[in-house]
This record gives structure tokens, sequence and C-alpha cells, in this order.
């Protein structure tokens, strides 16, 4: 019923779903703070490409806690400072079955950045971290200042520039279950 993913977060509230049709999305995306559940058709089918607009895909970044979820989705084609695909600051979100796909930072996380939990750890479920790049470390994620919980998670082709090719944890808590 909207015509992009930030229209309908910005129209939603905290405990509502959406449901995000087969299609690619060439957006960026900021969850503001909602405790919001963005579900895909399934990450072959539902694309969300940041067209390399220089910011993360998508930012959560504003006190998210768990029931902040991505589910089922590709994000791809990000570049940012940090976090190509996803930033995650000061937030606690819950990703299962998401690929992140061909994206870069200039820092940290060409796939995913996290950093300073306060709220607890960031959890991903059945995701792949695939031919993303750091000119700085953590090709695939970047865990800074803070927890991330990886459960049946795949790195493959990432690589960054000085360490951490898949995966880099600076002062970090890591739970592989």
């Amino acid at each position: 019923d909207y015509d992009t993913i930030q229209q309908a977060i910005d129209a939603l509230g905290d405990g509502d779903v959406i449901t995000v049709a087969p299609g690619t999305y060439a957006e960026t995306i900021d969850t503001r703070g909602k405790a919001v559940v963005i579900q895909g058709a399934g990450a072959d089918l539902t694309i969300i490409d940041g067209t390399g607009f220089g910011t993360s895909v998508v930012s959560i970044i504003s006190g998210e806690t768990e029931t902040t979820a991505l589910r089922d989705l590709t994000i791809e084609n990000g570049l940012a400072e940090a976090g190509g695909a996803l930033q995650v600051v000061q937030a606690s979100p819950t990703l299962h079955g998401v690929v992140f796909r061909g994206n870069a930072a200039w820092t940290f996380g060409g796939g995913v950045f996290v950093a300073q939990q306060t709220v607890g750890p960031v959890v991903f479920r059945d995701c792949q971290f695939e031919a993303n790049t750091a000119y700085g470390s953590g090709g695939g994620l970047a865990v800074f200042l803070g927890e991330a919980e990886l459960d049946g998670c795949l790195f493959q082709d990432n690589q960054a520039s000085e360490y951490g090719g898949g995966l880099a944890a600076l002062e970090a808590s890591l739970v592989s279950v």
C-alpha cells in the first residue's frame, strides 16, 4: 500500500509487520526507533538495493530492541563509511534469513557494522555475508564495542584491506550457537 519501504516504516508503528512484495527496491531505509518487522518474500525474491547512495542501505540506530527485525530479504550494493548494507548503533535488532551481498565500507563492516550495544546483542540467524568489502576491517561484519550472536550464518568471499576479511571483532563479544 506504500510506494517505498521507508514510507511504510514512517506510517506504521510499534508491533507492525511490513510485508515487502517480491522485487528490487532502490532505496535506503531507517527504522527510526520503531519496533517493526520488515518481512521479505524470500531473500532471492526481495532485494533492497542501495545502488551506492553513499550511506548504509539500512540504519537501525535509535535504541531498537530485538522486536525490530529484518527477515528473508537481500541487502546489496550499499556503500557507506561503516556498514555498507546495515549499520546498527546502540540497538539490538534480530535478523533472520538476510543476505548481505556486494556491499562496501570505507572503514569498518563492508556488509554490517555493529557498535555500542547498550540494550543487548544483535542476533543473526541463518544470514549470509557474501562478497562484501571493507577498506578498513571486517569485510562481512565488524562488531565494535558491541555484542553479536551468530546462529547458522555463512561468510563467503568477503575481504578487508586491514584485517578480518569475513569478520572483525574489536572490543566486542561474539557468541556462535
